[in-house]
């Protein structure tokens, strides 16, 4: 018996995974969602190579879950190509097109608390099916609980908890509705070390890949007025190191990646030491 970690290797389900292991819950394994075929995390393209070798740091079993992703590309992607992929006004009719969408989240999330980011799958029960099962096996396998990073009470979190009460398993989340900057510089304090991986190139350059998350940073978000958690997806992290690490990751060799309006650091070469 024990509790899996719901894993993309970033910040939020790392400090999740230190504050539930603070909590007492037992942590038998990460699980992480992988897409069927490129085998890269969903959304923050990490390769699982990497996400092995974070559980070998972490010293925990590490479970990859092939997912098919049935969703309709974020519209901004849609608008934003016809203005081309550089230049000021490409960036421009991106920021509106994001701010647009935000806001207009916010309101579905205060009339109706639909979540738009369930919303956004173009075959909705498809994708449900596959998470349900995915839960089904763990709870087959003697999971009890699944510790999930998420901040909001409502969205992703209701989906979670809606499918976990199906198969009869816990959902711990131990940072929802927690003051979101706050916990970003808890988790920093706590002595976690964590790199820029994938940036929106609506809110930052490509130049920030590979910027250690540290006060400089979040001051330079806060100057820009850019979410500091990057909650909203302007930017991901990897973790390389912290008080639950046994092993520290060191990046040797990367590279730059463009696809649509995010950029992502390619790691080639790295080494536990």
């Amino acid at each position: 018996m024990g509790y899996a970690v719901l894993w993309s290797g970033g910040k939020d389900s790392c400090f999740a995974y230190y504050k539930a292991m603070l909590q007492g819950y037992h942590i038998r394994c990460l699980v992480i969602l992988v897409k069927k075929g490129n085998r890269l995390s969903l959304s923050h393209f990490r390769k699982d190579k990497i996400i092995q070798s974070q559980a070998e740091a972490l010293g925990v079993f590490l479970l990859q879950k092939e997912i098919i992703r049935y969703n309709i590309p974020p519209i901004q992607y849609r608008i934003s190509s016809i203005f081309g992929s550089q230049g000021k006004l490409s960036r421009y009719a991106r920021n509106i097109i994001r701010n647009v969408f935000f806001q207009l989240r916010a309101v579905l999330r205060k009339t109706t608390k639909t979540s738009v980011a369930i919303l956004m799958h173009s075959v909705i029960g498809k994708y449900n099916k596959q998470f349900q099962k995915i839960v089904r096996s763990l709870a087959l396998d003697g999971i009890e609980g699944i510790i999930s990073g998420d901040f909001e009470p409502t969205g992703q979190k209701e989906f979670f908890d809606r499918i976990c009460k199906k198969e009869g398993v816990e959902l711990i989340t131990p940072l929802c509705e927690q003051d979101r900057e706050k916990t970003v510089r808890d988790f920093i304090n706590a002595g976690f070390e964590a790199i820029v991986v994938v940036v929106n190139l609506s809110f930052l350059g490509k130049e920030h890949l590979g910027r250690k998350v540290d006060k400089e940073f979040l001051d330079f978000l806060a100057k820009n007025n850019i979410d500091l958690s990057g909650e909203n997806g302007e930017y991901h992290t990897l973790v390389t190191d912290g008080p639950i690490f046994k092993k520290r990751i060191e990046i040797i060799k990367s590279k730059t990646v463009t696809v649509g309006i995010d950029a992502y650091l390619d790691i080639l070469k790295y080494s536990l030491i």
